[in-house]
């Protein structure tokens, strides 16, 4: 009872912080400042926090194929299959690099090279940012289900696709959103990191006072709720699963 009141809370806030983002973004735009150094875009910060906005369609649909895809690969693939290794030697790759790392590529391709590439590959940025993350954790989740669950469904005689979408998932409901928390606060941390580099590379130019954007306050905060939520999860259903992730 009370993770499901853990779930409804973390959630609500989870949307209501989505709200604060898209609904003040027209208020969080600086004054423009023009920019001598070519290396660095003229965007605005409204235009900024535009294109990170049109970037939440596209990180919820990673997160969602990477539950499905994670599911696909723990439940239906050998686990001695050449297939299943080399995905799950990537996963693990991807998902342990620090989202810092992450975070100083989108800032390349957001900031310094904004205009000069294309929306696919900021796609791409937000998709190797949540995705390996998310698939690794869900793997996690599946596979902490006891055996025993699936064989005395299957000794019922239950197809396995409705054994896994009514037996499995929702026993490991509460693993797969603790990887979908930190997947989110990840990209959260990530949006917030770009909103104040951009501002204080503004406000440097200019001479300014260095103020931080409020959007950027909302992104922050969000990405300590979805850290505080992974870490309540996981320390209850899944332990010691995400020990390894650098938040």
């Amino acid at each position: 009872m009370s993770s499901l009141f853990f779930h409804c809370l973390t959630f609500t806030a989870l949307l209501l912080a989505l709200f604060l983002i898209l609904d003040n973004r027209h208020d969080s735009a600086l004054e423009e400042n023009d920019l001598t150094t070519q290396e660095i875009s003229t965007d605005s910060f409204y235009d900024l926090q535009e294109k990170i906005n049109s970037m939440l369609p596209i990180l919820i649909g990673s997160i969602l194929i990477g539950i499905v895809f994670a599911v696909l690969l723990q439940e239906w693939l050998a686990r001695e299959s050449w297939t299943y290794r080399i995905f799950d030697f990537i996963m693990v790759i991807l998902a342990g690099i620090p989202s810092v790392f992450y975070g100083l590529i989108c800032i390349y391709y957001f900031i310094f090279k904004s205009g000069r590439v294309s929306y696919l590959t900021h796609s791409l940025t937000v998709v190797l940012l949540t995705m390996p993350i998310t698939i690794q954790s869900t793997q996690y989740a599946v596979k902490s289900v006891d055996v025993s669950i699936r064989e005395a469904v299957y000794a019922l005689g239950v197809k396995k696709s409705r054994a896994i979408t009514q037996h499995v998932i929702p026993h490991a409901f509460s693993g797969i959103m603790s990887g979908v928390y930190t997947a989110v606060s990840r990209s959260f941390f990530v949006a917030g990191l770009i909103l104040v580099t951009f501002a204080w590379i503004q406000t440097a130019h200019s001479r300014d006072p260095f103020n931080i954007p409020k959007n950027a306050y909302v992104f922050l905060i969000a990405a300590l709720l979805c850290s505080l939520g992974a870490s309540f999860l996981n320390r209850k259903t899944v332990p010691n699963v995400l020990s390894s992730f650098v938040l």
